[in-house]
């Protein structure tokens, strides 16, 4: 749930959820926010991987490009 000082701020949000700002990108994606400023509001439920699921699925498996 979206605290109230975590209004418009996927980075708190990410860092609340996993210790690092950096996957503000995450909270984004995973919920289908377009507009952060409209759709992250206090009180609202999001919905994230958990940590381990994080690392597994999403750091360590290649992203892009053409495999050959």
């Amino acid at each position: 749930v979206i605290q109230r000082n975590e209004g418009q701020r996927p980075d708190l949000i990410s860092q609340r959820a996993y210790g690092k700002a950096v996957y503000a990108w995450l909270v984004l994606q995973y919920n289908n926010i377009v507009d952060p400023e409209e759709e992250l509001v206090p009180g609202k439920e999001l919905f994230l991987p958990t940590e381990q699921r994080l690392i597994l699925d999403i750091i360590t498996k290649p992203t892009g490009g053409n495999k050959k």
